[in-house]
Parts: C-alpha cells; sequence; structure tokens
C-alpha cells in the first residue's frame, strides 16, 4: 500500500503567496499608469468617442439644454409616453431617470437625448421593469 502524506503549508506559505500576489498588481498597475499615462477629461470623452467643443465655445446654458432635451423626450413617439426624465448637469452632461418596459425603450431614450444639439455625455439611470412597466399619459403634456 502506497501512502500519500500532505504536508501543511500554514500562514507563512499563505502570506508569502499572498505578498507575492499583490507585489506582482502593484507592479503591473504601475507599468500600465505609465503606458497609459494620465487619466483626463479629454482623454475620457476620446475614449467614449464623444466630440470635444472648440475651447472658445461655450459650453451650453444647461436651463437651455434642458428644455432641449425635454421637448425632444416629449415630442418624440417612442419616448413621450414613457416614464422617463432628464437634467441637464452643465457642460453638455445630462443625466436620464426613469422606468421603461423594454431595454429597448431605455435605448431608444438614451440616444433620443444624445442626438439633441450641444448634449456631449449621457448618463443614464433608467431601470427596465420588463411588461406592465407604468407609463405617464401622453395627452397629460
Amino acid at each position: 500500500m502506497v501512502r500519500i502524506e500532505r504536508e501543511e503549508s500554514g500562514w507563512l506559505g499563505i502570506t508569502a503567496f499572498a505578498v507575492g500576489g499583490l507585489m506582482a498588481g502593484v507592479v503591473l498597475g504601475a507599468a500600465l499608469g505609465e503606458l497609459l499615462g494620465p487619466v483626463s477629461t479629454e482623454r475620457v470623452r476620446g475614449a467614449l468617442g464623444r466630440r470635444r467643443r472648440d475651447d472658445d465655445a461655450d459650453p451650453p446654458d444647461p436651463r437651455l439644454l434642458q428644455r432641449s432635451v425635454d421637448a425632444a423626450l416629449a415630442e418624440d413617439e417612442g419616448t413621450s409616453a414613457l416614464e422617463v426624465s432628464a437634467r441637464a448637469l452643465g457642460d453638455g452632461i445630462v443625466e436620464l431617470d426613469g422606468r421603461v418596459p423594454t431595454a429597448d425603450d431605455a435605448d431608444h431614450a438614451r440616444d433620443v437625448v444624445r442626438a439633441v444639439a450641444g448634449v456631449d455625455v449621457v448618463v443614464s439611470h433608467v431601470a427596465v421593469d420588463g411588461d406592465g412597466a407604468p407609463t405617464r399619459d401622453a395627452s397629460a403634456h
């Protein structure tokens, strides 16, 4: 009969592996940081594929942008009856919130807002409920 003995590594072995993994992560993170360079607003917008406004152009007035976005959502046949709302935060950023029946509805609402002149970034917090999500009466507008 062959007898196999198992040796316990104990806390020293576990600690050595944990420290080794941590050091490897730090070294890899530092190398990637040097390779990728610093993070800036312009780099994030570039990575997201967003256009950059001219440096001389003033950002759109959030109140005017808010009115344009609200009008676009109210006038669009696919979003006028949905429970979605938008809030212009400034610098071309619009936050979209609400509940919709399908993921396609959420995507469509985001696309409608994104198409408004002056909107650079849409931050969507729209929840998808599935069938039976509440909608608002389109005639109430």
